[in-house]
């Protein structure tokens, strides 16, 4: 399995019309448990993981 890259656009909506500006860059690693986003904006890299669904109790608070 390789790396996905995925591009990072921001939507900005006028009228009807939806505009997208490319912010940036997620690579997400080989087996999908993390990754790396790289925003133009901003100086360095940002490491990404998977998160895990709590588990629930009876009463649908997370434990």
């Amino acid at each position: 399995m390789a790396n996905t890259t995925y591009t990072v656009k921001k939507a900005k909506k006028q009228g009807e019309k939806t505009f997208y500006q490319e912010v940036g860059k997620l690579l997400i690693r080989e087996g999908a448990k993390n990754g790396v986003l790289f925003l133009h904006f901003l100086d360095g890299e940002y490491a990404v993981f998977v998160q895990e669904p709590r588990e629930q109790g009876g009463d649908g608070a997370a434990k």
